[in-house]
Parts: C-alpha cells; structure tokens; sequence
C-alpha cells in the first residue's frame, strides 16, 4: 500500500509526539536528511478509516518548492512516496484518543505552545469521532 491509499486525514504518531495530515501532500513531506536517516520508517499512522498501518519504506519523490526544494541554508525540502503495511484494520477510537492523550500528557512541553494541555486533553477525551480528534491536532 502507498500513501495515496490512505483514507485522509491520518494521524502519524512518531516516538515523542503525534501530528495530523490532511493529505497526501503533506504526510510526505520531509526533507532529505531525514529520508536518508530513515526517521519515518517504522511509524505508526491510523487513517480515517480507524486502520493501523505501519510505514515500511520512504523514497524520495521530487523536490518542494522554489528550486526543487533546495536552499542554501537548510536540508533539500521534499516529497517522500510511503509504502505501508497494514497492521490492524479494526481499531477503536476510544484507543486512538487514549494514545493521543498519552502522548501529550508524556511529552507535555511540545504541546503548551498550541495552547492549555488540560483543556485539549479534555476536547480530545470528550471527541466522539477520529475526524474531531484530528481536528483538535491540525
């Protein structure tokens, strides 16, 4: 499966920290240290439709932006093609909002500057679909 498969919007949820994408477009983009030092091997993603799958491969796709995503002064901005697998197709969304909160409240510094964390962890805990937890993250 590529990422084009995917049922947008996802979310990724790296070791520290958890980030929604709205599409395909932006769950790819990277930049070129990062793909070669495969930091996006092995994540997690669940998609809209509540599946668990697991990023098994990254390729370089093209660049992004002015000058084919190359600056002087960063990495080379770019567009990575994700091959996944599957990993569950059934899972719930009480899980994804447990494993959202977790996260915030275990890495709670990341996520002060987006605003008071006791209050979205209490929208995220009161969120009745994956579609209002996603939006909580964007």
């Amino acid at each position: 499966m590529i990422d084009t498969d995917l049922e947008y919007p996802v979310m990724c949820f790296w070791p520290d920290f958890v980030d929604a994408h709205a599409d395909a477009m932006a769950m790819g983009h990277t930049n070129a240290l990062a793909l070669k030092n495969r930091t996006m091997v092995g994540l997690e993603v669940v998609d809209s439709k509540l599946r668990l799958l697991r990023i098994t491969e990254a390729k370089k796709e093209h660049g992004v932006g002015r000058f084919r995503g190359y600056n002087l002064f960063f990495n080379q901005e770019i567009k990575a093609r994700l091959s996944l697998t599957v990993v569950r197709e059934d899972v719930e969304i009480q899980e994804v909002r447990s494993r959202v909160i977790s996260t915030m409240k275990k890495n709670r510094s990341m996520y002060e500057s987006g605003g008071n964390v006791d209050e979205m962890v209490a929208e995220i805990t009161n969120a009745q679909t994956f579609e209002d937890v996603v939006a909580l993250l964007i």
